[in-house]
């Protein structure tokens, strides 16, 4: 039988496994993506992990962006409460990667095995004989109801453009894309959206500045985003047809070039969300 390798360090345990993070004994909810990246930091207690080992250790062989590794970094940071518990704290190595201080105890724990008394193993043995003809009846019946077999599932590119394209927001009728696109060779990124049938892609940012965050109007006729420049921020509506474009709200800067969205739709369209700090 397998033995579960557990990584200690201060009032966490990891079980690599299974995949969990516990603090004294009870979860923390963190995504899997960030899991895995603590995993790969935890078994190189002590040692520099690069981004690109991080990434490739976390995603294999897709592309995906750096911000992604960034976010999950940040998530394990709140979750971990690294300045209270210094043997979690991650430290950063500008231009290089990640570290996670330690110390960190690695510890091998055979999974425990339950016996039964003699006296119950055949009422035990009837109950699961029960479900197992259970489960094979209705797995016979939801056969036969099946009309036809589900579609398959594709995946294919929506966009190939030359440069960093992030910050994805779907319309709400599934047809359209909206993106932020940093093209190579410019020095910001614009707002742009791609239909599913369409040849290239629609500038909807035609001012100066850098743009941050689409978000699609519950109607689907007009997008959200923010604008930074100079140094202030705004929030910003512009209608898809190109007739309207005016400003919201004006914010801190301090949005400034993070990945992550900031701002989106209340569902019934009638007001906005966006996070907002002076630092």
């Amino acid at each position: 039988m397998e033995t579960r390798r557990l990584y200690k360090f201060g009032p966490f345990v990891l079980d690599a496994q299974a995949k969990v993070l516990l603090k004294e004994g009870q979860p923390v909810r963190v995504t899997k993506k960030a899991v895995e990246t603590l995993l790969a930091l935890v078994e190189n207690a002590g040692q520099v992990v690069t981004k690109e080992q991080l990434i490739a250790t976390v995603w294999g062989n897709r592309v995906v962006d750096e911000a992604n590794l960034t976010q999950n970094i940040a998530v394990l940071r709140r979750a971990l409460g690294h300045e209270e518990h210094p043997a979690a704290r991650i430290e950063t190595f500008p231009g290089r990667g990640y570290r996670i201080t330690g110390p960190v105890e690695m510890v091998r724990e055979q999974p425990a095995v339950v016996a039964e008394a003699p006296a119950r193993r055949s009422l035990h043995w009837l109950a699961w004989s029960a479900v197992a003809v259970a489960a094979v009846l209705s797995g016979w019946w939801s056969v036969a109801r099946r009309s036809a077999p589900p579609a398959e599932f594709h995946r294919q590119p929506l966009t190939r453009l030359a440069g960093k394209e992030y910050q994805p927001a779907v319309s709400p009728d599934g047809e359209r894309t909206a993106f932020v696109w940093l093209a190579d060779g410019k020095q910001a990124p614009g707002l742009w959206v791609q239909g599913a049938q369409d040849s290239a892609p629609k500038r909807i940012s035609t001012m100066e500045g850098e743009f941050s965050s689409p978000a699609w109007a519950p109607d689907g006729r007009s997008l959200a985003y923010i604008r930074f420049g100079g140094a202030q921020a705004e929030v910003w509506i512009s209608s898809l047809d190109g007739t309207e474009s005016r400003i919201i709200a004006r914010l801190f800067p301090t949005r400034y070039g993070l990945q992550g969205r900031h701002l989106d739709w209340s569902p019934d369209g009638r007001t906005l969300a966006v996070d907002d700090t002076e630092s």
